[in-house]
């Protein structure tokens, strides 16, 4: 039930889910809301952002992230037709950690490994 997702220079990118009641509702909750929380499913392997989610329409970035989830999962998705609004997270926090299955105490492990990220907001204007 994770969010799928992919980075490229401009941000983190999200695609998921082909229900259109999904979409509806996310796109009703980001529009009102657009902080945004997104994770791997996998309980060893963790990675959590927490951000700002910005609806996309710029067609070449499309373009260019959709050939990568095709290539990836073997999806055959036309970025002309996706399913739903297509968004970017802009990260604030990110929090990592990884333990191995066979570890008796993985809460303790997990601690030890633990990472926290903190992404700065591009100047605005910023000159070259």
């Amino acid at each position: 039930m994770g969010v799928g997702n992919g980075a490229t220079e401009q941000g983190t990118h999200l695609l998921d889910r082909d229900d259109p009641s999904y979409w509806s509702a996310a796109q009703q909750n980001l529009a009102t809301q657009p902080a945004i929380t997104v994770h791997l499913d996998s309980g060893n392997e963790v990675v959590i952002i927490e951000g700002v989610a910005q609806q996309v329409s710029d067609v070449s970035l499309l373009e260019q992230v959709v050939s990568l989830y095709n290539q990836k999962y073997e999806w055959d998705l036309d970025p002309k037709q996706l399913p739903g609004p297509f968004y970017a997270v802009r990260p604030q926090v990110a929090f990592g950690w990884h333990f191995e299955e066979s570890e008796i105490d993985r809460e303790s492990t997990a601690l030890g490994n633990a990472t926290r990220w903190r992404f700065r907001r591009p100047a605005e204007n910023a000159s070259s």
